[in-house]
């Protein structure tokens, strides 16, 4: 039997309590890995709990706004498109850990890490 991070089974990783972070944190290093020197990164929340993951700043002003879902549940809540409103961020994600590229009706498109890498990062 194998032993990783105290599980019994390698698939009870998925299920982790700290997966979520763990996935927000990678998907943040692959993003701060790819972007161009112009552009910063930080993360958005508010006393109230409006939050984004991870906002791009471009030219001084935000520019995208991204939330990072590990579960299977994508949609941005309701303090993302909240967030998003205030920073009056013209492009606006959800990334997943895997699932199709679609405009959602309130303007976040969801999309995988890899599709967010190879086709809209390098338009950002």
């Amino acid at each position: 039997m194998h032993y990783l991070l105290g599980l019994e089974k390698f698939d009870d990783l998925f299920g982790h309590i700290k997966m979520g972070a763990s996935w927000e944190g990678f998907v943040a290093e692959q993003i701060a890995g790819r972007i161009p020197a112009n552009r910063k990164l930080f993360f958005y929340r508010t006393h109230d709990g409006s939050e984004l993951d991870l906002v791009i700043e471009k030219g001084g002003r935000p520019f995208a706004g991204i939330e990072i879902k590990f579960g299977s549940d994508n949609r941005p809540s309701r303090g993302n498109t909240v967030a998003a409103e205030n920073l009056e961020v013209t492009h606006k994600f959800v990334i997943s850990k895997e699932g199709e590229d679609y405009l959602k009706g309130n303007g976040f498109r969801t999309c995988s890490l890899k599709t967010f890498l190879d086709k809209y990062l390098p338009d950002l």
